[in-house]
């Protein structure tokens, strides 16, 4: 994917292993012969040795309780004998019905952890879904970035990558087929202004800066736009809004449209440079019934520091996650109002696990499983439902004019005057 969306990783959680860096050292080998007729039954005996520690994965963590033997032999019913392990593995975890677990094998666990970082090949846009045509619609261009050197601008919609009808692609799948490897190239066709054009993009590594700032209203007002939570996104916004406050601003506009999430820990060391320490941020739910409660100031270096100028956060139907969890802690204790619309409403956290052969030297491949529930500070669940904006107002695409911001900034200015 373009930007990393509906992504919510948790590290360092206490009594659970919730880290993309976690080692689960369980055998995981592969058989690489293949029956010829349809799921016999001992090489379902043997798939179930194979996928063993898998399926432990998900009775012991999934964060609800499922039937992992009946979703193995449902599998089986629509396989044979020479379906590979990573697509008997692949097709399981699906059975969960749940969008945001998904096995890995290596290559794509590789994948999945550049992109954590910041870094991929591809050609450097963030997506959503256009529900209209069913493509891809580019919401930002990177500087520098292969989609810029194309020329290709936010607003246009990708409906085909090479031969590939995106139309009918979630945005995950679409995705695929238009990162790919350093130097190669894909022809995007594409629709802007009513019309379609092709357009010859040659990827490359991308590195996603995930912060970008200005001001409005003579220097009044601080604008930081997030794209993501990414490992770096804390580092960027913290130095961009000190460098706003240096500059006296007495209002800011925080942009989380379009932003699917990423991680808590940069989530929270976002709110830690806003919130004053000993505030409760976020709960986690466990399986088990157990919660864990964060708070700001926890193993914190620096000294205490807060920001006390009006905020108002900018929010649509695509901030999810993690953009969730900042923007609802704020709201909860005050310190910020939203604008726009409903979030997406992801209150679902996912964990990476690594899966390891038995001398836990070769990595057989790995699962982002949905393991918790979180909770905003006042206790409340938004999954499904959403964050409730203080002010609801569309952004009209058919206009030029940015209607959710200048309503952000209409309410700054009552508020600094």
């Amino acid at each position: 994917m373009e930007a990393i969306l509906n992504k919510f990783i948790i590290k360092n959680t206490g009594s659970l292993i919730l880290a993309v860096a976690c080692v689960l050292n369980v055998q995981f080998s592969i058989n690489m012969e293949r029956a010829l007729a349809a799921v016999s039954e001992k090489r379902a005996q043997e798939i179930k040795t194979e996928l063993q520690p898998l399926i432990e994965i998900v009775n012991k963590y999934y964060y609800e309780d499922v039937d992992t033997a009946k979703m193995l032999d449902e599998v089986f019913k629509s396989e044979n004998d020479e379906t590979g392990i990573d697509n008997i593995a692949k097709k399981f975890v699906k059975k969960l019905n749940d969008p945001y677990s998904e096995y890995y094998t290596t290559k794509e666990l590789e994948s999945f952890s550049r992109g954590l970082k910041g870094e991929y090949y591809g050609i450097g846009v963030e997506i959503a879904k256009d529900e209209k045509t069913g493509g891809i619609r580019i919401t930002n261009v990177f500087d520098r970035s292969p989609a810029k050197k194309a020329k290709l601008k936010k607003g246009d919609i990708i409906l085909k990558a090479g031969k590939k009808d995106l139309t009918r692609l979630t945005l995950a799948e679409s995705s695929k087929y238009v990162k790919g490897k350093k130097g190669s190239k894909v022809t995007l066709t594409i629709l802007r202004d009513k019309l379609t054009k092709k357009i010859v993009v040659e990827r490359n590594e991308v590195v996603i800066p995930t912060v970008f700032s200005k001001t409005y209203n003579k220097g009044k007002i601080g604008y930081l736009r997030v794209s993501g939570f990414l490992e770096n996104t804390a580092d960027e916004f913290i130095k961009a809004l000190d460098k706003l406050d240096s500059t006296g601003i007495e209002g800011l506009v925080i942009d989380l449209r379009d932003n699917g999430g990423g991680l808590v820990d940069t989530a929270h060391k976002m709110l830690e440079r806003i919130l004053p320490d000993g505030e409760e941020v976020y709960s986690f739910g466990f399986k088990d019934g157990k919660k864990e409660y964060y708070k700001t100031g926890f193993n914190k270096k620096e000294s205490d520091r807060k920001f006390e100028l009006p905020i108002l956060i900018l929010i649509n139907g695509n901030s999810a996650s993690a953009s969730e969890l900042f923007a609802g802690a704020l709201k909860d204790h005050g310190y910020a109002e939203t604008v726009g619309e409903v979030s997406y409403g992801k209150g679902v956290a996912q964990s990476v696990l690594e899966i390891r052969d038995k001398e836990n030297k070769v990595i057989k491949g790995g699962i982002k499983l949905t393991t918790i529930k979180y909770y905003l500070p006042n206790g409340e669940s938004i999954n499904k439902t959403g964050i409730k904006p203080d002010y609801k107002i569309k952004d009209d695409i058919g206009t030029v004019k940015d209607e959710q911001l200048e309503k952000a900034l209409q309410e700054l200015n009552k508020m600094i005057d």
